[in-house]
């Protein structure tokens, strides 16, 4: 079966999920509330249509072995980022927008956005995945840091 897993449901990361039919989406119950109640004005309309048959999820869980979703809000209200294990080498944290740039990370700063304004939260988060990190010698992925991207072995020199 095939996953979508959607860190939250901004437009710019969930955009065209009505396109992918058959696929099982997994996403914070939170986003779904705040989508639907009009709280969150990033989310359109149309993309949450199908939201009643998705997965929705409370808490952390395995989305896959070696795949484990990490509940980080702050971002949004039921944002989620990724820890994932490798065949080969250290561990990959995938932090979605809840650490969308180096700076986040290394400054310990709140993204750009923050759901109801609540920096603490989003700080909260940023601090947990720099913890993992370091407990679990993980690498850090930023989501929109296309410095950090560009600096990365390209695929498939990448996955040796």
């Amino acid at each position: 079966m095939d996953i979508a897993f959607l860190g939250h449901l901004h437009f710019d990361h969930s955009g065209g999920l009505c396109d992918l039919p058959g696929c099982e989406v997994h996403v914070h119950a939170n986003e779904i509330t705040a989508a639907k109640t009009k709280l969150d004005d990033g989310v359109f309309d149309d993309e949450v249509a199908a939201s009643d048959q998705w997965h929705l999820q409370n808490g952390e869980y395995q989305v896959a072995s070696g795949v484990q979703a990490l509940f980080t809000p702050g971002h949004t209200a039921g944002h989620m980022s990724l820890f994932i294990e490798l065949p080969k080498g250290r561990p990959v944290i995938i932090c979605g927008d809840a650490a969308d740039l180096s700076e986040n990370l290394i400054d310990e700063v709140a993204p750009g956005y923050c759901w109801e304004d609540n920096e603490a939260l989003a700080l909260d988060s940023i601090r947990r995945l720099n913890a993992l990190a370091k407990s679990e010698n993980a690498e850090l992925w930023p989501n929109h840091d296309f410095d950090f991207f560009n600096r990365l072995p390209a695929f498939p020199a990448w996955r040796d």
